[in-house]
């Protein structure tokens, strides 16, 4: 019997064919933050919202056919989202209503900085055949749902937990922000308008104490069963009033292993670099955890400096550092004892001058920088920025290690030009003499 004649096959029998990429263990996908920070011009229902998303995965893990069309057997479908009735019927025409529907995309970024159009049918054309649901994406947001620049990871296992629209919405919300560790403060009524939407009982919702009531606690108090995320709401007053509101973020402790732990968070960093999620996952199971560290770090310093030439294939880069050990630690249980010292090993260091020369002069700057004044720290962020084409480089709210040291480095040199050998030479005189 052919895949369009049963309810009960697996994903790789659905029309799409090969997945993009497997996920062992995971049954998660990239929502695009166009889609995610979107509002529907009429409310979705927990059903279609739930539909929405296994469309939406099935699109990034599966290829359409020639005509552009993906399709998922209805037994399958009911799996994926946990509709446990017999009701198709009911199932069928919450998917037909969702072709009615129109979005405005990404409601949370600058005017100036939205994607090209406002409103947009995503789902335009749909079609029940031999037990099968038939969906087509509209071709712009396709194209960004491919490849997201910017994006939530939304586990479908959640999902299908998850029993109400408003926990729906904000969990997706708050998901987006996870490494962030809290949301935006929005005012609550922009909150209410454009991550929850409408909810079917407006005019109860005017007034924050019976959103909060109704709506809030009950969605945070579900969200921290149901998921592996946990979110607390905060406040901010004017006087008396609530005025804004934003949500903190974390993930559960889910008790991984601290090895598997650290291994996920090298495949996001090869990730960050431009390897494929499948080449990351297989260097990781195949290098010890200390070399990838090593060749991630020396990758991501030579990124940062600005004094060297621009690396075209940061990917490239990091697989010939793997390759050559570069930056890979000394093993200190390979290292020999040497008489006299009590039996303890000694890991030896060689000394870099140029990466001590490079750590001098970006002490320099932060001093440097620590001086101006905000709006002229302002600035110069805002330059800098502007010339970065990766994204962990960038300095964000949110600032990491690379992005402030890719930040001094560059400072350093458009405060007081590129080092030059003399410059280099004057320092080691210097550092000599302080040692002497």
């Amino acid at each position: 019997m052919t895949a369009q004649g049963r309810e009960d096959v697996t994903p790789s029998d659905a029309v799409g064919r090969t997945p993009a990429e497997s996920r062992p263990g995971q049954d998660v996908f990239r929502k695009t933050v166009y889609v995610v920070h979107s509002r529907p011009t009429k409310q979705l229902t927990l059903v279609q919202k739930k539909l929405a998303n296994a469309w939406l995965k099935h699109a990034v893990t599966f290829t359409p056919d020639q005509d552009g069309w993906w399709e998922i057997p209805i037994g399958l479908l009911r799996e994926e989202i946990n509709f446990p009735s017999t009701n198709t019927q009911y199932l069928k025409e919450a998917a037909r209503a969702l072709v009615q529907i129109a979005f405005e995309w990404d409601l949370l970024a600058p005017e100036n900085k939205r994607i090209g159009w406002q409103t947009q049918v995503l789902f335009p054309a749909i079609a029940i055949v031999h037990g099968c649901i038939r969906f087509k994406i509209s071709t712009d947001i396709y194209k960004e749902l491919h490849r997201p620049e910017i994006y939530a990871l939304i586990d479908m296992s959640i999902v299908r937990r998850l029993n109400s629209v408003a926990a729906m919405c904000i969990w997706e919300f708050c998901v987006r922000f996870e490494n962030i560790g809290h949301t935006p403060s929005m005012p609550w009524q922009q909150f209410r308008d454009v991550v929850l939407g409408e909810q079917g009982e407006k005019k109860t919702l005017e007034q924050y104490k019976f959103m909060k009531l109704r709506v809030l606690s009950k969605a945070i108090k579900e969200i921290n069963e149901c998921s592996d995320h946990e979110i607390a709401l905060v406040e901010k007053t004017a006087g008396r009033r609530v005025a804004a509101i934003h949500f903190t973020v974390r993930r559960k402790n889910t008790g991984v292993p601290e090895g598997e732990l650290a291994a996920q968070k090298a495949v996001a960093r090869m990730i960050q670099l431009g390897l494929p999620r499948t080449e990351a996952r297989r260097l990781a199971s195949s290098h010890p955890l200390r070399a990838l560290n090593g060749a991630l770090e020396y990758t991501e310093r030579r990124l940062a400096d600005p004094s060297q030439p621009k690396i075209e294939q940061s990917a490239a880069y990091f697989r010939k550092a793997l390759e050559q050990g570069y930056g890979a630690p000394v093993d200190m249980a390979e290292t020999a004892t040497a008489p006299g010292n009590n039996g303890k090993r000694k890991a030896e260091r060689q000394f870099d001058i140029d990466e001590a020369f490079s750590q001098y002069r970006r002490e320099q700057a932060r001093d440097y920088f620590a001086q101006l004044e905000d709006d002229e720290k302002k600035e110069l962020l805002r330059r800098y920025n502007e010339q970065q084409e990766h994204d962990r480089l960038r300095v964000k709210s949110r600032q990491t290690k690379i992005a402030e040291t890719a930040f001094m480095n560059w400072l350093a040199k458009d405060t007081w030009g590129a080092s030059s050998a003399e410059d280099k030479l004057k320092f080691s005189v210097e550092l000599l003499a302080r040692k002497q």
